[in-house]
């Protein structure tokens, strides 16, 4: 179990934590009711380097009825109650959040130091780089940047991982225009059991797409589609894929 440095948290952080442990909830579950984006968005609010969103607060009281004013201000009962309750003002949540980052940025000398002994750098290609990337697939010389990564508890983030930079809408609302991803590089070996999420090089192109039909064992052809129902499907024939990995989670993104 991931341990909490309550020295280095907010109040607010402090009563976030204390609400999912009332609640019983773990940072997967979390992840699939769509309160955080990741698991690493709850190990980062632990250990003070995050706090948490307005938006995810509220969210998080809604879907658990838990009083917005109890966490926001320490004040009244934790639970919402039948009838009588009390919302918090909005100079009560601004105050609120004011307080979280002045108390973390008190702490932020202290948490640096530390945050860069836990990243690990992965090898990254950001959207303006996608094109010599994909022309290093085929025998071009290209020098890869690199991103700090925070490693979820169990993980080693080794020489198959990469970070990709995602260009456009066509995965909206999964992943927006502009997010990281990590992803993990699947072996040729296993494209045929490839599923779910891919970045993904065929011809000159690098993209990010949902499998929607593999077919790579029987016909030599891969299905892709977009999450956004605007973009449409492809097939891609095995003789144009030069590279396949699997998206696992979004690193970083902008706040909606």
């Amino acid at each position: 179990m991931q341990e909490i440095d309550d020295k280095k948290l907010s109040d607010l952080s402090k009563r976030f934590l204390q609400a999912i442990s009332y609640c019983g909830l773990s940072g997967y579950k979390l992840k699939k009711d769509n309160i955080i984006s990741s698991e690493s968005t709850l190990t980062s609010i632990k250990k003070g380097i995050q706090l948490p969103s307005k938006k995810t607060i509220d969210a998080f009281c809604e879907k658990y009825d838990v009083s917005r004013a109890w966490l926001y201000t320490g004040e009244g009962l934790f639970a919402k109650t039948p009838s009588g309750q009390i919302e918090p003002s909005e100079k009560d949540i601004r105050d609120a959040l004011k307080n979280a980052r002045m108390q973390s940025d008190s702490t932020i000398s202290k948490v640096a130091p530390y945050l860069q002994d836990i990243l690990v750098k992965v090898k990254y290609v950001p959207m303006d780089a996608a094109a010599s990337f994909v022309e290093s697939l085929y025998n071009t010389a290209y020098e890869i940047d690199s991103y700090g990564v925070m490693p979820e508890e169990g993980e080693v983030l080794d020489d198959s991982y990469m970070v990709f930079q995602v260009r456009g809408d066509s995965m909206e609302p999964t992943i927006p225009d502009g997010a990281k991803i990590l992803a993990r590089k699947i072996e040729e070996g296993l494209w045929e059991s490839a599923s779910g999420v891919v970045s993904i090089v065929y011809g000159k192109t690098l993209s990010v797409k949902r499998i929607l039909k593999n077919s790579l064992f029987l016909d030599n052809v891969l299905t892709l589609k977009a999450d956004n129902p605007k973009h449409g499907q492809l097939d891609v024939e095995r003789r144009e894929i030069k590279g396949m990995w699997q998206a696992l989670r979004i690193i970083s993104q902008k706040i909606i």
